[in-house]
């Protein structure tokens, strides 16, 4: 008997961490895309996309990725992939938000101060694409 509860136990626990790498792996494999529609002044400028974070609804906090680096996008270009990441603390909230860092690179003073955009919030799933206006 001791052996039959034992091996439940077992199956019970196994079976929670099958569900907890299921959740885990719900939110891998995102695709994060920037569009350049930031003007000042009513003029397009040339951006600098620095960081970003999303935000995990169930624990009502932003959660900082890694940096990615430098990487410039000129005005009215196509939306350009920012980078693919494993948002690993989503599990199952509909309301994930990327918010993107960028500056701007102005005419007289080099570039700006750190500005932010946001994506509409989104249900992640594996596999999602997700578009943030630089504005």
């Amino acid at each position: 008997m001791r052996k039959l509860i034992m091996s439940i136990a077992a199956g019970l626990m196994m079976a929670g961490g099958l569900a907890g790498t299921a959740v885990a792996d719900r939110c891998k494999d995102v695709d994060i895309h920037v569009y350049n529609d930031f003007e000042h002044d009513g003029a397009p400028f040339q951006v600098k996309v620095i960081d970003f974070d999303y935000w995990d609804d169930t624990e009502g906090k932003w959660r900082e990725e890694n940096w990615i680096g430098n990487t410039l996008y000129d005005p009215g270009d196509d939306f350009h992939l920012v980078d693919n990441r494993n948002l690993e603390y989503v599990g199952e909230e509909d309301d994930v938000v990327i918010r993107v860092q960028f500056k701007y690179l102005t005419t007289s003073n080099g570039w700006s101060e750190t500005l932010d955009s946001e994506s509409a919030p989104f249900h992640c799933d594996d596999g999602e694409h997700v578009n943030v206006h630089l504005n």
